[in-house]
Order: structure tokens, then C-alpha cells, then sequence
């Protein structure tokens, strides 16, 4: 994990804890693989490591139909697809990339932030 503190630590933990499922995707796990290994972000090949070895081990593979709304950047659809196969929420740091009108519900897309909270809710 990047930090012990803050909101995607209390999220992982929620996992941890088994209060809080993920899902994922083939292409999602690729895609944490290609932005985590951005030379800028400098994260360490042992923490990348660590970050994808937990979303296999705590994550539950899906393989989401993909849909034709057009979204900001394309390479957020595998997010957006899978949360909407099994009908979870979203929690992002790009709230910009999902504009909240191409969800039916509109609160089922979250910033880690509000998601952070979630915890106390469910």
C-alpha cells in the first residue's frame, strides 16, 4: 500500500476486514500494472508488487460486458464496465472522467474521499 493513512487505506482495510468487495477485470489489473510503473509516481517495484498481489488476493475476477457510453478517456471504461456488471460503486480520483449522468443512479460513483466513509454505512 502507498500509505498506511488516509482514505485508500481505510478502503483496503474494509477489504481486508471483508466489509468491502472489489472487482476487477483482466484489463483493470493491466491497467494498474502500466500507471503504477510510471516513473513519476516513483513507487517501487516491491510496492507494486504488493498493490497488485492484493487485488488478486482479495479481489474477485470478473469479465464485464463491455458498453458504447462514451466516457472522457476511454482507458476508464474497464472501471466504469465493471462496476456496472455486478452493480457496485465506483471510487475514483478522476470524478471528472465519469460524469455522473451516464449512471443511472448517480450515487454509486465515488471520490476515494466520500468513499472513505462508506465504511461507517454499509
Amino acid at each position: 500500500m502507498l500509505s498506511s493513512k488516509g482514505n485508500p487505506a481505510e478502503i483496503m482495510k474494509s477489504v481486508r476486514d471483508d466489509v468491502t468487495s472489489v472487482y476487477y477485470s483482466a484489463e483493470i489489473l493491466g491497467e494498474y500494472k502500466r500507471v503504477l510503473s510510471y516513473e513519476r509516481l516513483n513507487i517501487a517495484p516491491e510496492t507494486q508488487k504488493e498493490i497488485i498481489d492484493a487485488m488478486e488476493e482479495y479481489g474477485i475476477l470478473i469479465n464485464p460486458v463491455i458498453s458504447d457510453i462514451p466516457l472522457p478517456d476511454e482507458s476508464d471504461r474497464v472501471f466504469y464496465d465493471t462496476a456496472k456488471e455486478v452493480d457496485a460503486i465506483l471510487i475514483t480520483g478522476n470524478m471528472k472522467h465519469y460524469q455522473r449522468k451516464i449512471h443511472n443512479d448517480p450515487r454509486r460513483i465515488f471520490t476515494g474521499k466520500r468513499a472513505g466513509n462508506l465504511r461507517t454505512r454499509i
